[in-house]
């Protein structure tokens, strides 16, 4: 149980991992950076089939959706009579990726995932006693965050896949359940909260067998600074108009634009290392300043075109 969890920081540009032992590096799938690789012009597939209870009854109103790759699939849900009928498309690049189907049963807290090939046109489902993955949001202070979500993905070999189109909810308690997840399985979960950091974390290990597993609280730090400067362009005066982008470890990504005065101003940044993107389309910025509540700037500036703009990277600490 104490390694279920193994946590994924990304950094401005980098990875900051914590609880990862013996060197060992996660994919990018693992950073959350997953990119779409579906082939949107291939032809459609359709998997077919019956979904069956522990006692070999058919269910209905069961989630049943197909995972071909790092893209997403249509879901579907059994009928009365047991039967799904699932639309999925196959992975586009040179590799081998084996599909899979997942059923879950969230009120029975059953599932299963099966692999198959892409000429599998018929397939039952058998689903099986399901986990349940627990986790508590907590602020700098301990208490609960009520306002938390997660959003919870399947790693399986080289392919990722969402398991809900939308975030599961935290309670009054701060507490985010999954249920009706297949066991052996690894999970990346993204918990984050508005007004507060996010964090990336992976369970991999100690989920090989059914029932609940209620994993160590997770800490938000609570965006309550606020982070100013100035875009300076080559001529050393004000850029106007030039696109700022902030991101870092657990910082919520996001831009502005500056005004007149080449000035920007970000009201909801929590503390800790940023990383500042400004972006112009004529030349490269010159430089930045900028200014936080008992902050400083650090780091080393790096500039790079691309896509008509040219852009500049400043990293600051904010205190």
């Amino acid at each position: 149980m104490k390694n279920a969890w193994r946590w994924l920081l990304g950094l401005a540009g980098g990875l900051a991992l914590a609880g990862v032992g013996r060197g060992q590096i996660l994919s990018a799938v693992e950073r959350g950076q997953i990119l779409s690789a579906v082939d949107t012009n291939a032809p459609p597939l359709t998997l077919r089939g019956m979904v069956f209870d522990t006692n070999g009854a058919p269910l209905s109103g069961v989630l049943v959706a197909v995972a071909s790759g790092l893209g997403t699939n249509e879901e579907a849900r059994s009928g009365a009579d047991g039967r799904y009928a699932v639309v999925w498309r196959e992975f586009n690049l040179n590799t081998t990726v084996t599909p899979t189907v997942y059923a879950r049963d969230l009120e029975r807290n059953l599932a299963v995932s099966q692999d198959f090939t892409a000429r599998t046109t018929n397939l039952d489902l058998h689903l099986l006693p399901g986990l349940t993955l627990a986790v508590k949001a907590l602020d700098a202070k301990g208490e609960p965050i009520a306002t938390a979500t997660e959003t919870l993905s399947v790693l399986s070999g080289n392919k990722s896949f969402r398991l809900d189109p939308k975030p599961s909810k935290a309670d009054n308690h701060g507490l985010i359940e999954v249920k009706g997840l297949p066991p052996g399985l690894r999970y990346a979960a993204t918990i984050s909260a508005n007004g507060y950091s996010w964090t990336n974390c992976i369970a991999g290990e100690g989920l090989s067998k059914p029932g609940r597993l209620e994993l160590p609280a997770v800490v938000l730090r609570v965006a309550d600074r606020q982070l100013a400067g100035v875009v300076l362009g080559a001529d050393g005066k004000p850029a106007a108009a030039a696109e700022v982008r902030i991101q870092g470890n657990g910082q919520v990504a996001t831009n502005t634009t500056t005004d007149d005065e080449g000035r920007f101003l970000f009201d909801a940044v929590c503390a800790g290392p940023v990383m500042l993107n400004a972006s112009t389309r004529n030349r490269p910025p010159r430089r930045i300043t900028c200014r936080a509540a008992r902050g400083r700037r650090a780091g080393r500036r790096m500039w790079w075109c691309g896509s008509g703009f040219w852009r500049r990277r400043w990293r600051v600490a904010v205190a």
